[in-house]
């Protein structure tokens, strides 16, 4: 009966040994699935940065073309408008 009782004892402090272990894993996981979260908000809020800031270098480009070229107006309606018709087109794929 001795030995069963040892044997009923080193159960009882694997267990508690185990639920422990258990108990700081999921901290662990709890803690980085914030950590991810926050990096993937991140990264979308670069994301977005990095696309406006290429429209922003797009409508330099275009001024710079336009400041520099004798084009008549017609022309520089149509490149506006081009220009126009990307800044929609990535506008509704951030809305997507």
């Amino acid at each position: 009966m001795a030995e069963a009782g040892k044997i009923v004892e080193n159960l009882e402090v694997k267990i508690n040994r185990l639920i422990d272990t258990h108990k700081t894993v999921a901290e662990e996981k709890n803690k980085l699935t914030e950590e991810n979260n926050k990096l993937s908000q991140l990264v979308n809020q670069q994301k977005s940065e990095i696309n406006q800031l290429n429209e922003k270098v797009k409508m330099i480009k275009l001024a710079k073309s336009i400041e520099g070229s004798g084009e008549d107006s017609s022309k520089l309606k149509l490149k506006i408008n081009e220009v126009v018709r990307e800044v929609d087109k990535c506008i509704a794929m951030l809305n997507k």
